[in-house]
């Protein structure tokens, strides 16, 4: 996911568009990959994630605080505006996720 990250920051800079005008989408992967693209280029201006990738990025809480994930993560720090859309149907252990 590196390697894309820095192709597309490659992109960014080669169209001389302005890092804080540019507005990234991306969906499971991909919205992890556009927040590796945000840890690239500070200063991007918005990236929005749909239904980023659950399976091997859901880690126990307690990790956050032993381990740098957030590298891997799309995280509010990555853009200016970071929003995400959820839109897939929550099975009764996401709901016990979110609830509690």
């Amino acid at each position: 996911m590196r390697v894309a990250a820095r192709y597309l920051k490659y992109e960014i800079n080669e169209f001389d568009l302005i890092p804080s005008e540019v507005h990234l989408i991306g969906h499971s992967l991909g919205a992890h990959l556009m927040g590796y693209v945000g840890k690239e280029i500070k200063g991007i201006g918005r990236i929005t994630g749909t239904d980023p990738a659950g399976p091997g990025f859901d880690f126990p809480r307690d990790w956050y605080d032993h381990y740098n994930i957030t590298d891997v993560h799309l995280t509010k720090e990555d853009a200016l505006f970071v929003d995400v859309i959820h839109t897939g149907n929550c099975n009764s252990d996401c709901r016990l996720r979110l609830s509690g």
